[in-house]
């Protein structure tokens, strides 16, 4: 339980220096305050469990399309910092990957630097 706990601190703390990176300091702030008000609703831990499952299956599976989409429709209806984490964690793993295997599967790093900042824009939107 305790090694699970610390776990899941790490990769916030990872996660929350990604978005500050990407989104800057007082857009992070904003998305974390949206998600303590969502926590309040039910589902949301559920559809995130989910989300994560397929898109690690996606990823091992080479789908890395159906995978952009699933994350777009997650974030289009709930735009959470735990849809955010997953979808960041998803594209960070798809951009070590080689051109070669990308290209094998339909899909590029020019594809994930778009998807990335159509996140931004999303984001930047709430």
């Amino acid at each position: 339980m305790f090694e699970q706990d610390f776990i899941k601190r790490q990769i916030n703390a990872i996660a929350d220096a990604l978005s500050v990176a990407i989104f800057g300091k007082k857009k992070l702030s904003r998305i974390m305050e949206n998600e303590d008000e969502e926590k309040e609703g039910m589902g949301s831990d559920f559809d995130s469990d989910i989300l994560k499952t397929v898109l690690e299956h996606n990823f091992k599976t080479g789908n890395y399309k159906e995978a952009r989409e699933l994350i777009f429709d997650a974030v289009n209806k709930n735009s959470s910092k735990i849809n955010l984490i997953l979808a960041l964690t998803f594209y960070d793993k798809v951009l070590k990957l080689s051109d070669e295997e990308l290209k094998k599967h339909g899909f590029s790093k020019d594809e994930v630097e778009k998807d990335i900042e159509k996140l931004k824009d999303i984001y930047n939107e709430d």
